[in-house]
């Protein structure tokens, strides 16, 4: 009997703490489970993000030229010489039921801080401000009536504004202190101090949100956020149909090339004006400002850009109009040039695997894209690279590698070849091969070259 008595006494809290641990391990289980859920749904929402990007950097035939994804690839990682299987990725959900629950609860939480209204305070009224319509780049000023409701002294401890305010001052019976992001010192105010928090900023073309925040050590309202909404307007809108533009966008466009531009303009307020002038328009582009027969609040704009001679990868500029109102309007005409010149099989080439003490060439055929492109060269020369330049030491220069160029096709075509010197040392040498054109309209265009020698065997 008493050795059954000692055996319950033992098994007791053994028992115990056993169904202890078995919850713990449970919940513990649980949570980590819900982690899981939740990562993973994240992976697969970086993993969309990314896919997006990457097809957003496509160009029109299909090339590359965004950055290299960085989803993670199919298959496990090597760690430590052992084979970690990756967790399954979570399939795209199709409505909010599929959604993990500690995902539900976390949107959740983020709605309900959108949705709460503004914390009760006293310290700066109102806390919503609508400062009304005011014209784009116009100063515009607001103002909050600042107290200090706690009945004892408190310290402001920083403020600070969403925006470059072009002034945020602080006005405290008869000081005025002006902050300044970064320079800002605490202030003692003492209880029941009244005052005035003014800023200005300047009006957008399009709605604006100015947040101002008070830091104080008031421990019930440690920081408080106070907002102001600006609607900003143009007294003219550029429209291309129904579409207001500002950067009228020409699209791809060979050197020489034209387009026509039509535009209308017309008031915002729906009154009547005057186009009575513009600054000088960028090269290539003609603008003729005509009133409309019917509607003395519209003004079309009709003409054509022509892609300079010489203009680089992009041609355009700012056109800017002026009007009888003293204020005028202003857009943006920009275009992407085509390269005159196609390099094949491409400007980048590379000669692996030479042996030592032999030489190899490279061949470059270049097209002129424009059939009145002539590409007749007047010179061409190899540079090599400042490291490859060292690392040669005046045992090999630029001059010991031999250009050959020839014209073909009438002009349309030329031939470059490089043959480099069979004194190359074993490792990498790099450079460039730059052709000059008779044809001053044509930069002069570089080919690079890599040359990886190995060392002879014996």
């Amino acid at each position: 009997m008493p050795s059954m008595i000692g055996k319950s006494v033992i098994s007791g809290p053994r028992s115990g703490r056993a169904a202890l641990f078995a919850i713990g391990f449970f919940l513990l289980f649980a949570c980590e489970e819900q982690q899981k859920q939740v990562n993973r749904f994240r992976d697969w929402q970086d993993a969309d993000r990314t896919v997006a990007k990457g097809a957003a950097g496509r160009s029109d035939d299909g090339s590359k030229t965004g950055t290299r994804s960085s989803a993670p690839k199919k298959g496990g990682a090597i760690k430590g010489g052992t084979t970690q299987k990756s967790e399954p990725r979570m399939k795209p959900p199709t409505g909010d039921n599929e959604l993990p629950q500690a995902y539900k609860d976390l949107l959740k939480e983020r709605r309900q801080k959108k949705t709460e209204p503004v914390r009760a305070q006293e310290w700066l009224k109102p806390a919503s401000l609508d400062l009304g319509k005011h014209r784009a780049g116009s100063p515009v000023k607001g103002r909050y009536e600042f107290q200090n409701p706690t009945g004892k002294e408190m310290t402001i401890q920083n403020i600070a504004s969403s925006c470059t305010c072009q002034s945020l001052v602080l006005i405290l019976k008869d000081r005025r202190i002006p902050v300044r992001k970064g320079l800002f010192k605490p202030i003692l105010v003492a209880a029941g101090t009244k005052g005035v928090l003014e800023f200005q900023v300047e009006a957008t073309d399009s709605e604006r949100k100015v947040y101002v925040t008070l830091f104080t050590s008031d421990p019930e309202n440690p920081q408080v956020t106070v907002v102001a909404k600006i609607l900003g307007v143009r007294d003219f809108q550029v429209l291309k149909g129904e579409r207001e533009v500002r950067n009228y966008q020409l699209g791809l466009m060979k050197r020489k090339e034209q387009r026509q531009i039509e535009l209308r303009v017309k008031s915002t307020d729906g009154k009547p004006f005057t186009v009575v002038g513009h600054e000088p328009f960028p090269d290539g582009l003609e603008l003729e400002a005509i009133k409309d027969a019917k509607n003395d609040a519209v003004w079309w704009l009709r003409g054509a850009f022509r892609v300079p001679p010489k203009a680089g990868a992009n041609a355009g500029g700012k056109v800017l109009f002026k009007t009888d109102r003293g204020l005028g309007f202003e857009f943006d005409v920009s275009a992407m040039v085509l390269a005159p010149i196609r390099v094949l099989p491409k400007t980048v080439q590379s000669l692996s695997g030479v042996p030592q003490g032999e030489s190899r060439n490279a061949i470059w055929t270049l097209v002129g894209i424009d059939p009145e492109t002539r590409l007749e060269a007047v010179k061409g020369w190899f540079e090599l690279d400042p490291n490859s330049k060292a690392k040669l030491g005046g045992r090999v220069s630029a001059k010991d590698f031999e250009i050959v160029m020839q014209v073909q096709e009438d002009g349309r075509q030329l031939r470059v070849e490089v043959k480099t010197p069979g004194s190359l040392p074993p490792g990498l040498v790099m450079g460039n091969v730059l052709v000059k054109f008779k044809d001053e309209n044509l930069a002069p265009l570089s080919l690079r070259l890599m040359v990886q020698v190995r060392r002879a065997r014996h």
